[in-house]
């Protein structure tokens, strides 16, 4: 489950029934939004007042006439919003920089906003190998361009941000917003975003610190009315002068004011930079304050969010007598035995720089400037001992109530090294299953390395955060040491039977069976995971489902394919039992995969189905396609392609390139969605669009391998189906599939099947047949009978192509034997004239392996064109020609010989593509055939080229 986040920071500070309403800024937002710009930042110092504005403009909106009201008198609760429409706020931490951890709670506030809008985003974030956060961002920008609802999202101390990251995504997220969604941003400073380009295209609206400075009307408002000091107009215009404007100063003079009998005297001595007023103002509202108020404001500002039981805890209160509020006058301070919740109380209604996280008035914050001023304060006047205790005494709390990631900051803060360690071993796993690398990796540096690898708990997750972020340099050492140390408790400790022992051993098996695996050492692999499964305790469901998948995996790759599906059946069940749909779905792709490989196809696809039903059965929004389903749609749209199914396919296929992908492989998603859609686009007769998408998707996987060979493999099939024999020839020549006898041809089968019809295109046959013998071994030893249906009919094929037809029928027809249960048809047909005459041979001579009916679809999925004849065979005695050819037809022919097309013919003779044609005909009606291929066949025969 993903970490729980704090509801407390999509609270929308309520501004206070008494406020200086600011309608020349408030109408700027409005417009703002009204007029389309995609960014409004609000960009100024601190103090300022820049989330008070935001608050007044969300609660505050303008009457039917667009007016609002003019004076601070005028602002009474009745006249608020009680509920803010299309507003979702994210008040932002230095915790936040956590990628994972800061768009977790942006999709969660616009989930509140449109329940259900980020649901399927947040399942892609937390996923365990979670893919670009683009990705992630493209589908909740569909979601959101789907959306009625306009929305606001609002990030309020974004200055708090410095991930680079972040700010990449964040400007992903502007150059692709909705129309629907305008994004609002608080900041001290400029943030790194594409502000020029919105500035030019007029999509920013932006309020700075000039704008946000109180005017001399303002400031008069608020100091004698708000305030009630009744300045002198010469005395507020010398502070508005001297602050500048700078809300905060004003608002701190006005406190330090409270209660002098010559104010004139005060404002007379009140000078200085913005730094110098904070001490100094900052002090005498501190000073004002009963010592136990003052000792609460500094003790308690090492929190970053204040409750009253957690203030008791870090003050070693513990006796408290039950809040009435009926005792505590309002502004006037509680008595030093009043509890924490008390004294937040009197601290929210003195003003004293405290605002409230939530409606129910429990949690709340200091105003950073004023948290910045008292931990400078304690700092100078506490002991080093005793700040240290405070941090230790909020860790206690948090962790006592469940909030282990404060628990563990407290504990950093604290210098407390062992309490922090054993607090992450507590999370380190949860949080690494729902992606929170950049967390568990940041805490981890801050760590001792000494103590890290001290504790395999730690030293084990490393591992586990290195290898999601494919950084497997250090993961071995850190593997050993932890199992050094764990082999050196048990000799001590003999903690062999601890469960927790148990499952550590178990990891660290798991994780040696990652290493060997990547070597290439399948049977170690799969003993390492058998090791894995008898240590991992019984009900840890979520770590026994990604083993037992890797298991099955292993056993694919070894070839044992009966145990790899049942193993592979036995991981989806464990993981649909913890609702972890990633590996339901992934389990369940690699299952279709296996039964893919030994002929099954219905099989595989029903295998996909039950996973898209059983992901949808607890799906929160029902009938919305999963993201992390993205694979099985595409698994699904190969496997009806094959079948035949080409429109079922392309809808599969266009549901999943729609969704984020779920494991990032090599070549990316788009690559391989491409190549399925090039597949089915040639299958339909459409070459163009077949070579726009290899283009892209060979484009989208540049220097990417293993994939990158397979996108070339599949461009050379479909050359061979055009007729560009030269090109296919060059990618044979080029493609350095090894071909030694040591090597396994059970791996790249899609690759070398496509060298082998390169090969029969070149009559090169002998080769041809000796590379299908060896795949034949590598599958038929593999019991991969669905590998075994096109190598036979290649095999057909070459007997074929060498005029040895009776020969042929015998590979045919084991081939048909394998294929009908499956369903087999694009293996078939995609072979075009050469394999219907075959199957056309097979029907008259009434030989089908089982029902004529299969042999009878199959021939009926060929286009209506295909020649059904059987291939002239002609020889220079038996059949001379009519009428020689002359030498410019002797030309054209042998470039179509070469593998030219048309139109290359003619830009190489110079001459119009219809002139080329007109050639070919008279060709064609000299050698008797009726295509292309016939032709260089008769014409090899007669020693014509």
């Amino acid at each position: 489950m993903p970490t729980p986040l704090l509801t407390t920071k999509f609270h929308i500070p309520r501004p206070r029934a008494q406020l200086i309403p600011r309608s020349r800024l408030t109408t700027r937002l409005e417009a703002g939004v009204r007029q389309g710009s995609k960014l409004t930042l609000i960009s100024a110092p601190p103090g300022f007042g820049k989330t008070t504005l935001l608050s007044e403009w969300v609660y505050w909106p303008q009457d039917a006439n667009g007016h609002r009201p003019a004076g601070p008198k005028e602002a009474q609760p009745s006249d608020f919003t009680p509920q803010p429409a299309g507003v979702a706020w994210v008040s932002l931490d230095e915790q936040d920089n956590d990628p994972v951890r800061f768009w977790s709670y942006v999709i969660s506030a616009l989930d509140k906003v449109q329940p259900g809008l980020g649901t399927e985003a947040m399942t892609m974030l937390h996923s365990p190998q979670a893919p670009p956060i683009e990705t992630t961002l493209t589908h909740l920008v569909n979601a959101l361009a789907a959306a009625s609802q306009t929305c606001i999202l609002i990030l309020d101390d974004y200055h708090l941000i410095q991930t680079e990251p972040i700010h990449q995504a964040v400007t992903f997220l502007l150059d692709h917003l909705p129309a629907q969604m305008h994004l609002m941003i608080t900041s001290r400073a400029d943030p790194p975003l594409p502000l020029t380009r919105l500035r030019v295209r007029r999509q920013l609206t932006e309020l700075r610190e000039n704008d946000l400075r109180f005017t001399l009307t303002e400031a008069v408002a608020f100091f004698n009315q708000l305030m009630g000091l009744n300045l002198t107009p010469n005395d507020i215009i010398a502070l508005e002068e001297r602050t500048e404007g700078w809300i905060a100063g004003l608002q701190l003079a006005a406190l330090s004011m409270q209660g002098l009998a010559d104010t004139a005297d005060f404002v007379r001595a009140f000078t200085g930079s913005h730094r110098y007023i904070i001490d100094y103002l900052a002090e005498e509202v501190l000073a004002r304050q009963p010592a136990h108020i003052q000792k609460f404001l500094l003790q308690s500002s090492v929190l970053d969010r204040l409750q009253g039981a957690l203030c008791d805890a870090i003050m070693n209160n513990t006796a408290r007598p039950p809040v009435s509020k009926e005792l505590i006058p309002a502004a006037v301070p509680p008595n030093p035995a009043a509890s924490g919740q008390e004294i937040l109380e009197y601290l929210e209604q003195a003003n004293l720089f405290l605002i409230p996280l939530d409606g129910e008035r429990r949690w709340y914050r200091y105003h950073h400037l004023f948290a910045d001023f008292l931990q400078a304060r304690l700092r100078q006047t506490a002991a080093e001992p005793e700040v240290v205790a405070l941090h230790r005494r909020a860790s206690d709390w948090h962790a006592a109530n469940g909030s282990i990631s404060e628990a563990i900051s407290h504990a950093l803060a604290a210098g407390d090294a062992d309490l922090a360690a054993g607090l992450i071993e507590q999370v380190i796993i949860n949080m690494l299953i729902n992606g929170e690398v950049t967390t568990v990796s940041e805490w981890l540096a801050s760590l001792p390395e000494t103590l890290v690898q001290s504790r395999p708990r730690l030293s084990v997750g490393q591992a586990w955060a290195m290898i999601i972020s494919t950084e497997w340099e250090h993961v071995e050492s850190l593997v050993d040491q932890a199992e050094r140390v764990l082999a050196a408790d048990e000799a001590t400790n003999r903690q062999s039977d601890d469960p927790t022992v148990r499952g550590l051993w178990g990891e660290i098996a798991a994780l040696r069976a990652m290493i060997v695996g990547r070597q290439g050492q399948v049977d170690q692999a799969i003993e390492l995971c058998r090791q894995a499964l008898v240590r991992i305790p019984a009900d840890n469901l979520i770590v026994r489902s990604i083993i037992t998948m890797l298991l099955g995996d292993s056993y694919e790759l070894a070839g044992d394919l009966e145990q790899a599906t049942k193993t592979l059946t036995e991981a989806i069940k464990l993981a649909y039992a913890t609702d972890n749909f990633i590996i339901v779905l992934t389990g369940s792709s690699n299952l279709s995969n296996v039964y893919e490989e030994r002929g099954q196809l219905p099989e595989a696809i029903a295998v996909c189905r039950q996973a898209l039903e059983l992901v949808q059965e607890k799906a929160t929004v029902p009938g919305q396609p999963s993201p992390v389903a993205k694979w099985v749609y595409l698994r699904l749209a190969e496997l009806l392609r094959e079948q035949n199914h080409l429109e079922a396919a392309k809808q599969y296929l266009t549901i999943g390139l729609e969704l984020e992908p779920i494991l990032h492989v090599p070549g990316g998603n788009l690559g391989i969605g491409n190549l399925i859609l090039a597949r089915i686009l040639q299958a339909q007769g459409d070459l163009a669009g077949a070579n726009e998408a290899i283009q892209q998707a060979i484009e989208t996987g540049k220097d990417l391998s293993p994939v990158n060979l397979w996108r070339t493999a599949v461009q050379a099939r479909l050359w061979l189906a055009q007729g560009k024999q030269a090109k296919a020839r060059q990618w044979a020549e080029s493609c350095g599939l090894p071909l030694d006898d040591s090597f396994d041809y059970g791996n790249y089968p899609g690759e070398y099947a496509t060298l082998v019809r390169v090969w029969l295109a070149q009559e090169r046959f002998s080769e041809a047949v000796e590379l299908l013998q060896r795949m034949q071994s590598a599958a038929d030893g593999a019991g991969r009978q669905g590998r075994l249906v096109e190598i036979f009919m290649l095999q057909a094929l070459a007997l074929h192509r060498q005029s040895k037809a009776e020969q042929a029928l015998t590979p045919l027809i084991r081939s048909l034997t394998l294929a009908e249960p499956g369903g087999y048809v694009r293996t078939f047909v995609d072979e075009g004239a050469p394999a219907a005459q075959l199957l056309q041979t097979v029907k008259s001579r009434g030989i089908a392996p089982s029902t004529q009916s299969y042999v009878d679809a199959l021939l009926a999925a060929f286009p209506p064109e295909t020649e059904l004849s059987a291939a002239p065979t002609l020889s220079a005695a038996s059949q001379p020609l009519i009428e020689p050819l002359s030498e410019r037809e002797l030309e054209v022919l042998g470039l179509v010989a070469a593998g030219l097309s048309n139109q290359e013919i003619a830009d190489k003779l110079i001459i119009a593509e219809g002139t080329v044609k007109k050639h070919l005909h008279n060709v064609f009606g000299k050698l008797s055939v009726r295509s292309r291929t016939q032709a260089v066949m008769v014409a090899t025969e007669l020693h014509l080229l």
